[in-house]
């Protein structure tokens, strides 16, 4: 029987979202060639089919009138295309249902952020409210939607206790993207570590670069460390740089932001490490596209990590500098064998996108 069905990726429209919604799209024209797709998103995809219908909302950058935006979207118009196209189903993968849907939809929604369920000191007073918020907008979703996907066990274990029935909860991890081999760049060395996040306090920037200034001449000499991430936290972002400055590393240490697909590619593609000391996880995706160029990883000890990383041969605690130091000085001292201990067949094999396209049909194929 074919369906009438509407993927809302409004919100999902860059960094793992868009990798996310566009591989979905992507697996789609392959498991799926029945059901019609009335498709949302604010800006083109370029995946192409004759079952896919796009509409192209032009939102605002002032963040005032994207709100007005945002919301007219998701609880009027959304409503009006569920009659115009006689929708039965309605997919959304930023954890966002309509208040109240004036008839009745299967509904499917991903919860993708766990920072909202897990207590976090170095909040203020606006991000704690915006928190609280967020943390109540998800469990409402979760709540009237019929199916949730998790994309970890971490992740389900924290809306169970937030009092999600779990039954509807399905654990379906982000994919890891096929190797795409980028010639390199005669501008990009291997003569770095590397974290690519983007600036939010729980992705523990200032314990990283105060590690960095721990290890010893020889190899902080020889190793610059490049961060790639966007200053979504302006107040967190000036204070890193701050601390770069007072910590005498502008020479060592190089931000950069709103960087090409392709650039953030090259970087992780040649970086000598890949160093990922967050306090707070899912399922990274950037740590899932170190795992896809085969870069050895240092990572923090911390849920789910390992539920992707469990042959990771260093894990660090990452509330302490001196052990993210340590580790990054064992990984150097021993470099020939601790690179050959690191293998991603296994998890490659298991988290794909067609695994996770095939899940996700596999909630409401019939």
């Amino acid at each position: 029987m074919k369906n009438n069905i509407i993927i809302n990726l409004i919100n999902s429209n860059q960094g793992a979202h868009l990798i996310r919604s566009k591989n979905f799209l992507l697996n789609l024209l392959k498991f799926d060639k029945v059901n019609n797709y009335i498709i949302l998103t604010e800006k083109n995809l370029n995946v192409k089919n004759k079952n896919f219908v796009y509409i192209k909302f032009d939102i605002s950058k002032n963040k005032f009138i994207s709100f007005i935006q945002r919301f007219v979207i998701q609880n009027i118009i959304i409503n009006y295309l569920f009659f115009k196209y006689d929708i039965k189903i309605y997919i959304n993968f930023s954890h966002t249902i309509p208040f109240i849907s004036l008839r009745k939809i299967f509904k499917i929604i991903a919860v993708t952020n766990v920072a909202p369920f897990v207590k976090f000191n170095k909040y203020n007073k606006l991000q704690k409210l915006k928190m609280f918020f967020l943390r109540h907008k998800i469990l409402y979703s979760c709540l009237f939607s019929d199916k949730i996907i998790s994309i970890s066990y971490y992740c389900k274990k924290l809306l169970k206790k937030n009092n999600i029935y779990g039954k509807k909860i399905v654990v379906i991890p982000n994919g890891i993207t096929k190797k795409i081999e980028i010639k390199n760049n005669k501008k990009i060395l291997n003569n770095y570590f590397l974290y690519v996040s983007h600036f939010y306090k729980y992705k523990n920037f200032e314990n990283l670069i105060t590690s960095y200034s721990m290890l010893p001449k020889k190899i902080s000499k020889k190793f610059k460390l490049i961060i790639i991430g966007n200053p979504y936290d302006n107040e967190y972002f000036y204070k890193i740089k701050k601390q770069i400055k007072k910590l005498k590393l502008l020479n060592n240490i190089k931000i950069y932001s709103n960087l090409s697909r392709d650039v953030i590619d090259k970087y992780i593609q040649n970086c000598y490490l890949f160093v990922f000391p967050s306090l707070i996880e899912n399922c990274p995706m950037s740590l899932l596209e170190a795992m896809q160029y085969d870069r050895p990883i240092l990572s923090s000890k911390i849920p789910p990590m390992n539920e992707f990383c469990n042959d990771l041969p260093i894990y660090f605690d990452p509330r302490k500098p001196n052990s993210i130091a340590n580790s990054i000085i064992e990984f150097c001292d021993n470099n020939v064998i601790m690179r050959n201990s690191y293998n991603y067949t296994k998890i490659k094999k298991k988290l794909t996108w067609e695994n996770f396209t095939k899940r996700i049909l596999n909630m409401y194929l019939i």
